[in-house]
């Protein structure tokens, strides 16, 4: 056990007690105890298993971190890259050795807004507060950007104390291609069936004035005329089966696509 000498030290003893009866009388009469300092071996002894307990812990984590499908990296107390998986170094072409010691949201966050926020995230995580699923973009390998959502923490020591930060990354650029690729399929498709229903539209609007001068041409066909007048009328009744055919073609596809 631990006990606290005059001079306010704290000192592992050993504790033996006994007790003293009254046979008589069947009562208590004394308590002994009897306080002697802990063996150093001992000591030393425990000292060395809360160690090695603590190094596995902290080489298992570390291994954990590494083998992590995600970019995961530390920051001490000054900001300052002081953790970096291989999925970091994967996904920005830098090496551990080169990001040690680096500030991240000047290195690796695009400028502008993006940085101040980053920034406001490791300050807060500092406080003691956490930031999950902040968007921004973040500088890849050969100057390429990638959208990311990045969630930070306090990281502490034993005791409690904010020692830094640890944050970990998603790559989300893959699905903000696949959304951005959704909406302009989605923007197609929309000016597709806007054509088509103009197609349509003015395909039935059309065959109204064309069926008027078909009729017209037939009339006229049946009334006494000269060689070239007749000649003049075939030419209308020509071209208007010709154009009549065609608008009916367009009429029957923007059908089709319109469905």
């Amino acid at each position: 056990m631990l006990l606290k000498n005059p001079v306010g030290q704290w000192t592992f003893v050993s504790l033996v007690t006994g007790a003293l009866f009254s046979v008589a009388a069947g009562s208590l009469l004394l308590l002994v105890a009897l306080v002697s300092r802990a063996q150093n071996s001992r000591l030393l002894e425990k000292a060395k298993n809360a160690i090695k307990e603590m190094a596995a812990v902290s080489q298992e984590l570390h291994t954990l971190i590494e083998a992590a499908n995600a970019p995961i990296f530390g920051t001490d107390r000054n900001g300052l890259i002081n953790e970096w998986n291989k999925m970091c170094v994967t996904i920005t072409g830098y090496p551990k050795e080169l990001a040690l010691g680096l500030r991240f949201h000047l290195q690796f966050v695009h400028e502008g807004q993006d940085q101040s926020h980053v920034r406001k995230a490791f300050q807060d995580s500092m406080d003691g507060k956490e930031t999950t699923g902040l968007e921004f973009a973040m500088h890849g390998k050969e100057g390429a950007l990638i959208d990311v959502l990045l969630n930070v923490s306090p990281r502490k020591d034993t005791e409690g104390a904010i020692v830094g930060c640890i944050a970990i990354a998603q790559d989300v650029s893959g699905f903000r291609k696949l959304l951005k690729q959704e909406a302009a399929l989605t923007k197609a498709k929309s000016a597709n069936e806007a054509k088509s229903q103009f197609l349509a539209t003015m395909s039935h609007e059309m065959r109204t004035p064309l069926n008027v001068i078909g009729g017209m041409a037939s009339m006229l066909a049946d009334t006494e005329l000269g060689n070239e007048q007749w000649m003049f009328t075939q030419q209308i009744r020509k071209n208007y089966d010709v154009l009549l055919h065609l608008v009916n073609s367009i009429l029957d596809l923007a059908k089709i696509e319109v469905g």
